[in-house]
């Protein structure tokens, strides 16, 4: 049985999420029903050695401890991983021995053979050259495309490093072990709020994984910390940036540890502004068509208009971008495992569903930051709810306050009281979308809200 970062996925997100069901899981993770059966049998074979339903599974499964343990100490590489391994291997070490090679993976010269010929070609495409002779295997090319690379690579694996095998993660911990200033993220995270308000997780680990390659990469020419002022600072980067917002930037570089980079690191910095921070940034046409398909599955399943289509534009494009970033790198996002107090309503996974059958890695995260992001912006298309205070044995005297303190506390107006033995009638000549209740009072069909009396 081969346990993978797929394994290793499933399982923390059946842990960490409230309810976990089959029919979740397997739109989550994009997996048929049938194989999401699979990786549970296999998860809880470690457990339990009798057959039993899926659902059981997943109780056993949710209840059970030192799993996690039990699951990376039986871990093995994906192909892809194995690949990207290669990759990384050859990036940061710039030449290889291929025996080295074969007993770090544990595979044979064939295979090894068979994955550099698809790795020589994915660098060809990054206009940089892999040659092999009897000694072994060289990188060639633009020291700028190669820095470039590994900062990609380096990212990634700070988005994957919680599910990866050992082997890698020690590959690029020996890598990163190069730096020495062990206050780093917490200077690289300032850094990130100065650029901008909207510097996110991603653009900080994307900083993050500039500086460790520029640190370790690039010494040549003058510092940053002979740079005299702003405007020599800025002449290097060719963005459109406000006066308030470069004073800051450079005073940042010039009084931390960044002021050791070279001069000529500020031309992947430059990058990073353009497609971390979306300084300057013209998204293609291919982008702005699929905000466009996003726009347009919101407004028909929920039934909204987006007025300021410009401003969801806006908003929108930066994600779509950084999705096909995770594309074209296969990137396995699983942040979506950390919110661990999803409430999957079935609305939500069908339209999540029909957004992924445009969108193949988008996930139930980029989904729900997609919409939040926007919400501001949704108008609806039908009428306001109808909210109906319900009650039963509460004073007809003292109802406006009660009124009156839902309005206040929860920031619900409900339209009008109504005593029990009426509702029947009212629901025949009203619509009622929501019914708002202090007591134990519910009714078939319509949704009801108990709130507790106020405290005095």
């Amino acid at each position: 049985m081969a346990i993978t970062s797929r394994h290793i996925n499933i399982y923390k997100f059946i842990k960490r999420i409230e309810k976990p069901t089959l029919k979740n899981l397997s739109i989550c993770f994009n997996i048929k029903p049938g194989n999401l059966i699979n990786y549970l049998r296999e998860i809880y074979e470690i457990l339990e050695e009798k057959k039993v339903s899926g659902e059981e599974m997943l109780e056993t499964i949710k209840r059970g401890k030192n799993i996690l343990h039990l699951l990376k100490e039986k871990q093995s590489f994906l192909k892809k991983e194995r690949m990207e391994y290669i990759i990384f291997y050859i990036l940061s070490k710039k030449n290889i021995v291929i025996s080295d090679l074969e007993k770090k993976l544990n595979i044979s010269r064939r295979a090894l053979n068979y994955d550099l010929e698809i790795i020589k070609n994915i660098f060809q495409e990054k206009n940089l050259i892999l040659e092999s002779n009897n000694k072994g295997v060289f990188l060639k090319g633009d020291k700028f495309l190669i820095r470039k690379e590994l900062h990609i690579y380096i990212f990634k694996y700070f988005v994957e490093k919680k599910f990866l095998p050992k082997e890698i993660k020690k590959l690029y911990l020996e890598y990163i072990m190069g730096i020495k200033n062990y206050k780093i993220r917490k200077q690289i995270k300032k850094l990130n709020r100065i650029i901008s308000d909207i510097g996110t997780h991603y653009s900080y680990i994307s900083l993050l994984a500039f500086y460790i390659v520029e640190i370790l990469e690039n010494n040549s020419g003058m510092k940053i910390k002979n740079i005299k002022n702003s405007k020599e600072f800025f002449s290097k980067i060719s963005l459109s940036i406000s006066e308030n917002s470069r004073e800051k930037i450079y005073l940042e570089f010039k009084n931390s540890f960044l002021k050791e980079l070279s001069v000529d690191s500020l031309k992947l910095f430059s990058i990073l502004l353009k497609d971390a921070f979306c300084f300057d940034r013209n998204y293609s046409v291919e982008i702005k068509n699929k905000v466009k398909v996003l726009l347009k599955i919101l407004e028909e399943e929920y039934q909204i208009v987006v007025e300021n289509k410009e401003e969801f534009h806006k908003k929108i494009c930066p994600w779509v971008a950084y999705y096909e970033a995770k594309e074209e790198y296969g990137i396995l996002d699983c942040n979506f495992i950390n919110i661990s107090n999803i409430e999957f309503t079935d609305k939500m996974l069908e339209v999540f569903q029909r957004v992924r059958d445009f969108f193949p890695s988008f996930t139930i995260y980029d989904f729900i930051i997609v919409y939040f992001k926007t919400k501001e912006l949704h108008g609806k298309k039908e009428e306001k709810k109808e909210i109906i205070f319900i009650y039963k044995n509460i004073p007809k005297v003292i109802l406006e306050s009660l009124l009156e303190h839902i309005e206040s506390r929860y920031s619900i107006k409900c339209k009008r009281a109504i005593y029990l033995d009426d509702i029947k009638k009212d629901i025949n000549e009203n619509k009622i979308d929501l019914l708002i209740t202090m007591e134990n009072i519910k009714l078939d069909k319509i949704q009801t809200l108990r709130l507790p009396i106020p405290q005095f």
